[in-house]
C-alpha cells in the first residue's frame, strides 16, 4: 500500500535520484522531436506485455508510460465504454512487470484505436511506484558507447558492444555475434554496497550474481530481474538492437511465473 503523502525523507532521496540519477532528455533525443518536448520521456512498449490497467473489470494493455501519465488499447465493443469521458477521473489498477497498485487519474484524449490518462507527477504513486521501474527505462535510454579500454578483458572482442551511463552506475555488454539468434547479454548495476550482474544467455537462460557473493533470495532475484529488464526496454527504444526482443520477453515471462 503506498503512503497518501510523502515523508521528509522520500521527497529528499528523490530530490537526489532526480537531480543525480536522471537523464536529460536533450542527451537522448533530438531536440526537435515530440518526446524531447514533453517533460517526461514517454517509454514506449511496442508489442511487449511490459504493464497493463485494469479498469471496471476490463484488463486492457499498456501502449506507453511516463511519469506523467499513460496511454492504453482501447476497450472492444463487448467491453464496459460507459466511463470513456473526457476529464473523468476513474480508478485504475496498474500492473507493472508483476506489481500491481492502485491510484486515480483523469481522461485527457480519447481516439479510434487508444486512450490517454495522465496523473499527478509528484504523487505517491508516481514517485514511489513508478520511479523504481521508470528510472531504469531512463538508464536504458541515457547509455553512451565504452572504449575498449574502459572495459574489462573479457569484453576486448570487437563481436563485443559495450554501453555505459557517464556516472558508471550501469553497464551492459552485448555479443553481437550474429551466428546465435539471440546475443549474450551482461549487464552490471551499481546497488548501494553491492554490484549486481545479470546474464542473458543466448541459449534462452537467465543468469543472476552479486558481489560481494551472497546468496540471493527469490525476491532479490525478482528485484534485479527488474532492473535489468527495464534497462533493456530503454536499450531498445532508442535502436541499440531490435535482437534484444527474444531476451525482453523471456523476462517477461520468468518475472510471470516466479
Amino acid at each position: 500500500m503506498l503512503p497518501k503523502t510523502l515523508s521528509l525523507l522520500q521527497k529528499v532521496r528523490l530530490q537526489v535520484q532526480d537531480r543525480f540519477l536522471q537523464p536529460k532528455l536533450g542527451d537522448v533525443m533530438e531536440r526537435v522531436s515530440e518526446a524531447y518536448r514533453r517533460r517526461h520521456y514517454r517509454h514506449v512498449f511496442r508489442d511487449n506485455e511490459i504493464a497493463s490497467v485494469k479498469i471496471h473489470g476490463s484488463t486492457l494493455r499498456v501502449l506507453n508510460l511516463s511519469y506523467g501519465g499513460l496511454r492504453i488499447e482501447r476497450p472492444g465493443m463487448n467491453q464496459v465504454q460507459t466511463w470513456l469521458k473526457v476529464h473523468q477521473s476513474i480508478p485504475v489498477e496498474l500492473n507493472l512487470l508483476g506489481e500491481v497498485q492502485k491510484t486515480e487519474m483523469v481522461i485527457t484524449s480519447i481516439d479510434e484505436e487508444s486512450i490517454g490518462f495522465s496523473l499527478d507527477t509528484r504523487s505517491p504513486f508516481s514517485l514511489l511506484f513508478l520511479q523504481r521501474y521508470l528510472s531504469f527505462m531512463d538508464m536504458g535510454l541515457s547509455l553512451k558507447a565504452l572504449s575498449k579500454n574502459r572495459v574489462d578483458k573479457l569484453y576486448q572482442s570487437p563481436q563485443w558492444w559495450s554501453y555505459g551511463t557517464e556516472r558508471g552506475l550501469v553497464e551492459v555488454h552485448m555479443n553481437a555475434d550474429t551466428d546465435t539468434p539471440m546475443p549474450e547479454i551482461h549487464l552490471y548495476l551499481v546497488s548501494g554496497k553491492h554490484f549486481e550482474c545479470v546474464s542473458f544467455r543466448a541459449s534462452g537462460k537467465i543468469t543472476m550474481s552479486i558481489k560481494p557473493r551472497a546468496e540471493l533470495a527469490t525476491a532479490k532475484k525478482r528485484e534485479m530481474l527488474s532492473k535489468a529488464l527495464c534497462v533493456l526496454v530503454g536499450m531498445r527504444q532508442i535502436g541499440k538492437s531490435n535482437r534484444l526482443d527474444s531476451h525482453i520477453r523471456i523476462a517477461i515471462a520468468h518475472l510471470a511465473s516466479h
